[in-house]
């Protein structure tokens, strides 16, 4: 059983997620998968957009989630080179996204949780 990747109209036979081992469920999954792509597919980091058939993948939950399927694909795109209605829906889910996050903020009594998290923000 193979990752697919598909990456400016490629189709790959990528890696098969049982060789991953404890990595697949750890919090490092993500970083793993994106550092993998910038050395195969040469898009870096910042620069990346990863998504299965449900979507974006954005934390290394996602990237488990996708991992499990029974025919796992992943579509890889650099941001600087995407559709840009590919890139406005995104950004769309995105948005709702950060209102549920901060949603489940306040739930657990993080009220203005987003001025709270800035205040941690390193400065620029």
């Amino acid at each position: 059983r193979m990752v697919r990747v598909e990456f400016d109209g490629q189709l790959h036979e990528w890696f098969d997620p049982a060789e991953l081992g404890a990595v697949a469920r750890s919090p490092e999954l993500a970083g793993v998968i994106r550092e993998n792509v910038t050395r195969y597919f040469g898009v870096p980091q910042a620069q990346q957009a990863i998504y299965d058939e449900d979507g974006l993948l954005t934390s290394s939950t996602d990237f488990c989630r996708a991992l499990q399927r029974v025919s796992p694909k992943l579509y890889v795109y650099d941001v600087r080179r995407m559709p840009a209605a590919m890139r406005d829906r995104t950004v769309q889910a995105l948005e709702m996204l950060d209102a549920e996050v901060e949603h489940s903020f306040e739930c657990f009594g993080a009220l203005h949780a987003r001025a709270h998290r800035a205040s941690f923000a390193p400065a620029v």
